[in-house]
């Protein structure tokens, strides 16, 4: 049997139950909420962008209306100076830009930020790059086009680095077509492109990543969940491949990421069922998806995912959306609990919000910090931040897989009901923190007393 007392008292089964109210609940893990900044006029809920730079600190891109005439502003990027960001830097990449902007943020390998943004006026559209000097970003370049054409609008929706250090992009004209766009040089003096689709859509996500080739990968809409491998650098209409990832309905895919595996090496896809709500996954078993792909349901209820964004815990996909239910917003982490996703947590981190009170999220996962989901509050006018503050060595996260969660009060109140006898056993980050010169059960209790106030630290 385990004490958990100083005494070696066993608790009783009606003890044990009491103390659920002071262990974790099922399906909610520790975020915490950080307005990273403040008094943004944002009247079109242009989405921010985060990145997180090689040192765990969080990088942002976000549209600030001018004071008072908030139909134009500046593309702003602010720089955290640790990894909850209790400080940065801020600084203006481009100005005079139209608030129906779209933005796209990604980071060189000298953690220097690379924003992309939409310029939106009469007779004139355009999709223009800014390669920042520094990491802060104190020192912008040149608004160099990626794009440009005279339909209504274009928007970026999304923006990379080649291996090589080029830009790249997907942009598109709204309802028309979609192109993959090229720099041909790194400060983007000059582009070329090609099309990807001319039946996507209307309101389609895309994807951009590239594979171990080092040849892009783009994902869309187009009837359903598609796929275009490019066989080049440029991505010629010659050299590319469509596959059906997802053709479940006309809608599936709508909102959709991809990313490159990075154990296998292989496409992974997360988007929305568009009949359904369903948030899904789609595993490839090859570099260009020639056999069909393994799908995975992650979420059914009140899913409905926007904005879906997709990062890895090691070989373990997690994912964050926003989700729409009964006019409301809030924002959903789901983590897989292995690699293929046949065991999952979902949590809802964030919400409710008022319909549209937030933009879709961007998740990032890095060793050093853990877990960073960024975006844009209408509500609060802020640039907000959710971190998930990962427990480790203080009695909480008993089983050591890093996350402070329901599975460790399951061993707890197994071991407290006396089914396991060997606590350290299952619970080897325990400390002697309640100092009766043994380390057991009644350690990882302690520390819940104290995170629920009922003992003073």
């Amino acid at each position: 049997m385990i004490s958990i007392a100083r005494r070696g008292a066993l608790l009783s089964v009606a003890a044990v139950f009491a103390l659920l109210a002071i262990l974790p609940a099922a399906g909610n893990p520790p975020f915490k909420t950080i307005d990273v900044v403040t008094g943004v006029e944002n009247p079109q809920g242009v989405p921010s962008v985060m990145k997180i730079d090689s040192g765990g600190r969080p990088i942002f891109a976000f549209f600030s209306g001018y004071a008072g005439s908030p139909g134009s502003g500046t593309v702003d990027v602010v720089r955290c100076n640790d990894s909850l960001c209790s400080s940065s830097t801020r600084h203006t990449a481009a100005q005079d830009v139209p608030a129906d902007t779209s933005i796209g943020l990604v980071l060189d390998p000298a953690d220097n930020p690379l924003v992309a943004f939409s310029y939106n006026v009469p007779g004139s559209v355009s999709v223009r790059v800014v390669r920042c000097a520094d990491p802060a970003c104190a020192v912008a370049g040149s608004a160099n086009y990626l794009a440009a054409g005279a339909a209504p609008a274009l928007q970026v929706l999304e923006i990379a680095l080649t291996p090589g250090d080029l830009p790249a992009g997907i942009v598109d004209h709204p309802g028309e077509y979609a192109l993959y766009w090229r720099c041909t040089e790194p400060e983007c003096s000059g582009a070329g492109g090609s099309l990807l689709t001319n039946i996507q859509g209307i309101g389609s996500d895309y994807g951009l990543s590239f594979g171990t080739d080092g040849f892009a990968v783009a994902s869309f809409n187009s009837g359903g969940l598609q796929a275009a491998f490019c066989e080049s650098d440029d991505c010629a209409a010659n050299d590319i491949t469509l596959r059906n990832i997802d053709m479940g309905n006309a809608a599936t895919g709508l909102h959709n990421t991809v990313e490159i595996h990075p154990v296998t090496g292989f496409p992974v896809f997360a988007y929305s069922d568009g009949a359904t709500g369903d948030l899904k996954i789609a595993f490839c078993s090859d570099v260009t998806c020639v056999a069909a792909p393994t799908i995975q349901t992650l979420a059914t209820d009140r899913t409905q995912g926007r904005g879906i964004s997709l990062t890895f815990e090691g070989a373990k996909p997690v994912v964050a959306s926003r989700t729409e239910d009964a006019g409301e917003d809030t924002l959903r982490w789901i983590r897989c609990l292995d690699a293929a996703c046949a065991a999952t947590e979902s949590f809802t981190i964030d919400g409710p919000h008022q319909p549209l009170g937030i933009t879709a999220p961007q998740i990032a996962f890095s060793e050093q910090p853990g877990f960073r989901i960024g975006f844009y509050s209408r509500e609060s006018q802020s640039v907000r931040m959710l971190a998930a503050a990962a427990s480790v060595a203080d009695g909480s996260d008993v089983n050591c897989d890093g996350y402070d969660e329901a599975l460790d009060a399951q061993i707890i109140l197994r071991a407290l009901a006396g089914f396991d006898t060997n606590a350290t056993a299952f619970a080897p980050c325990l400390l002697d923190v309640n100092r009766d010169n043994s380390v057991d059960i009644g350690d990882a209790l302690y520390m819940r007393q104290r995170a629920a106030g009922l003992i003073p630290p």
